[in-house]
C-alpha cells in the first residue's frame, strides 16, 4: 500500500483518518509525547495489525487513547474517586493510567491481562480523530520496535512507509518522550514507566506514589512487560556519560583524540559546542538547565545518527531527578545499559 502524509491543517484530515480507523486500518497520529500508530482499540483485527506493523513483542500491551474523561468509564471496571479527581488536573496530558479492564477490551490490547492502560493526549487534532471515530484508539509509538521513537511525521514515514495508509503530520512533538505510566490498581500507586510527570508531580493529587524498583535499580525485574525490552536503540554503538560536567568535558576531549577519523557523534549540551570540530558530528541537547528541551531532542538526534551512519555515539546524561529520571530511562535503554560514571 502507498502511505500518504496529510497535514493536520488540511480540510479533510479528520474525515480521512476516521475512515481508516473505522475500516480497521492504521493511522499514525501526533501527540505531545511521540507519534502513535493508531487503530481501533476495540477491534481485534486492527490491534493485530499494530503488532504486525511494528514487529512488536506479543506480550507488550497497547495503550488506549480517549478524547474525554467520560469515555474512560466504559473501558474499566471502576474508577476510584482519588483517580477521578486527580485526572481533572493531569488530563489531557502525558500521563497513562492502568486500571482493571472492562469486558469490552480485546485480549489483544492487554495481551491477556486483566488491566488496561489508558491516556488522553493533549493534541487537539488527535482528540478530534478519536472523538469522531467513536472508539478508543490503541496507539503505541509509530516506529519499528527497538528503534528510536518518532517525534516527526518524517520519522514515522522512515519506519512505516508502505505499511500503513495514512500519517497525520502534526509537526514536531514538544515533550519528545513517552508518557508516564502509573499503575492505579495498587497502593501506593506505582510508576511503571517514567516520563514527563515525575513522582513529585503526581503526588500532588494522587497522594503517595512510588517508582517500580527496576526504574532506579539495575537488575530488578520490571513489572511492566514493555520495560524489559531494549528500546530506542540507534544502529551505532552508544555510551552515556554521567558525572561532574567538567570531568565529563575532559572525557570528551580525550575521546576526540582516541577516536579521531572515525564516524563519532558527540551529543551534549550547547555549552560544549566548541568541541564540535573535534568530532565527525556534533548534536546539541540545548541548554543543560532545560530538560524539557533535551527530552524533545533525544529521539530525533538518535535517528539523525542513523541517517548519518554514525558508528559511535557519546552522549552526556543527566541527574536522575524529576524529568531527568524519564530521560535517563530512555538513554539507558538506547545504549543497552552502557553508562559510564566519571
Amino acid at each position: 500500500m502507498k502511505t500518504k502524509i496529510i497535514n493536520e491543517n488540511e480540510k479533510n484530515v479528520v474525515e480521512e483518518a476516521v475512515k481508516c480507523i473505522t475500516q480497521n486500518e492504521l493511522v499514525a497520529i501526533p501527540t505531545e509525547t511521540v507519534y502513535g500508530l493508531g487503530g481501533n482499540g476495540l477491534s481485534d483485527e486492527a490491534c493485530k495489525k499494530i503488532f504486525e506493523a511494528k514487529n512488536r513483542p506479543s506480550d507488550n500491551p497497547l495503550i488506549l487513547h480517549i478524547s474525554e474523561i467520560y469515555e474512560l468509564y466504559r473501558l474499566v471496571e471502576e474508577v476510584p474517586e482519588k483517580v477521578r479527581k486527580a485526572l481533572e488536573y493531569y488530563w489531557p496530558g502525558p500521563l497513562t493510567i492502568i486500571l482493571k479492564k472492562s469486558d469490552i477490551i480485546p485480549k489483544t490490547v492487554t495481551c491477556g491481562g486483566d488491566t488496561v492502560a489508558i491516556r488522553m493526549p493533549k493534541k487537539e487534532i488527535t482528540r478530534n480523530i478519536i472523538r469522531e471515530s467513536k472508539v478508543p484508539i490503541a496507539a503505541p509509538s509509530a516506529n519499528l520496535s527497538g528503534r528510536p521513537s518518532p517525534t516527526t511525521a518524517i520519522d514515522v514515514y522512515e519506519d512505516m512507509k508502505d505499511k500503513i495508509p495514512l500519517i497525520v503530520d502534526g509537526g514536531a512533538c514538544n515533550v519528545g518522550i513517552e508518557s508516564t505510566v502509573l499503575d492505579c490498581t495498587c497502593e501506593p500507586n506505582l510508576i511503571l514507566r517514567p516520563g514527563f510527570y515525575s513522582k513529585e508531580d503526581l503526588e500532588i493529587y494522587f497522594g503517595s506514589v512510588e517508582y517500580d524498583k527496576s526504574i532506579l535499580k539495575e537488575g530488578e525485574i520490571p513489572k511492566s512487560p514493555g520495560q524489559k525490552y531494549k528500546h530506542y536503540a540507534p544502529k551505532g554503538f552508544m555510551e552515556v556519560i554521567l558525572g561532574n560536567r567538567y570531568k565529563v568535558r575532559d572525557f570528551f576531549t580525550e575521546k576526540a583524540v582516541e577516536l579521531k577519523g572515525e564516524k563519532v557523534a558527540l551529543v551534549t549540551f550547547e555549552d560544549n559546542s566548541d568541541l564540535a570540530d573535534s568530532f565527525y558530528k556534533f548534536y546539541s541537547l540545548g541548554n543543560r538547565d532545560n530538560l524539557l528541551q533535551m527530552a524533545s531532542l533525544i529521539f530525533r538526534i538518535l535517528r539523525q545518527c542513523d541517517d548519518e551512519n554514525i558508528t559511535h555515539i557519546i552522549c552526556e546524561g543527566v541527574e536522575e531527578k524529576n524529568l531527568g529520571i524519564g530521560i535517563m530511562n530512555r538513554l539507558k535503554k538506547s545504549c543497552g545499559g552502557n553508562v559510564k560514571i566519571i
